[in-house]
């Protein structure tokens, strides 16, 4: 009967940190964008002659939740679009037309909020801020074109 108490409350208390870790590697499907911000972040360093610090590796860090939030609005309503009865190509084609707005929305207003740290010229702030304009002006572009033929060639089985 002790071992069986065991089982369960080891149970019990892993299950709550499976879920989270399940999620999170799902969310890894759209990962596949990172590099692109990541070049446009380097970019913008060299531009500015700015040095890879440790502030511009925060600035990269947030730069990655941003364009994997951008992917996954893509893909999600991709899904959305062919549980719906869509086809494939139909619903790429939606999502990115539908979704282009919004996503240069938070683009824009993501950038016009940094720009009065880049104006600082502050060498602890103005090196986090040139990582997320450039990143996001990179992967906004090419997040358009990557996202959905990387969906047409690994497209998911939607239920």
């Amino acid at each position: 009967m002790a071992e069986a108490d065991m089982a369960t409350g080891a149970l019990l208390r892993t299950a709550p940190v499976v879920r989270p870790v399940r999620w999170r590697l799902a969310a890894l499907r759209r990962a596949p964008v990172v590099p692109l911000g990541i070049i446009g972040a380097v970019l913008m360093l060299l531009i500015t002659g700015n040095t890879f610090s440790f502030v511009a590796v925060i600035g990269v860090i947030a730069l990655i939740g941003i364009e994997v939030k951008n992917s996954i609005l893509l893909v999600d309503y991709t899904d959305q679009l062919r549980k719906g009865g869509m086809g494939l190509d139909e619903a790429i084609q939606e999502a990115g037309e539908t979704r282009f707005v919004p996503i240069i929305l938070t683009t824009l207003t993501a950038i016009g909020g940094l720009i009065p740290l880049v104006a600082e010229n502050n060498p602890l702030y103005s090196p986090l801020a040139l990582v997320i304009i450039g990143g996001l002006l990179s992967s906004t572009i090419l997040t358009r074109v990557v996202t959905p033929v990387l969906y047409k060639l690994l497209a998911p089985k939607v239920h």
